[in-house]
């Protein structure tokens, strides 16, 4: 065991700890190598999508394409909002 009065006595007695945590509780990973790295499969090829567009047809096209009725709805018509002065 370190001694208590070295300068470096927490980083012995720390050391020493983990040295013997070690030996009890062996690791259950091996120590990563320096000389080997890991090897990652290769990306996948990209996907490739293919938009067909479809004609896109309103109301009154449909109406006429496959013979219905048409209807049109209009917003009504607000009457302007009088602005009042602010007197102070």
């Amino acid at each position: 065991m370190a001694r208590k009065g070295d300068k470096n006595h927490l980083l012995k007695v720390g050391g020493e700890g983990f040295d013997l945590l070690e030996q009890i509780f062996p690791s259950r990973y091996p120590a990563p190598s320096q000389g080997q790295q890991r090897q990652y499969p290769p990306p996948p090829p990209p996907r490739v999508y293919i938009w067909q567009e479809e004609a896109v047809i309103d109301n009154h096209e449909a109406a006429k394409k496959y013979g219905g009725i048409e209807f049109s709805t209009y917003p009504r018509q607000r009457k302007p909002v009088k602005v009042r002065k602010a007197y102070y």
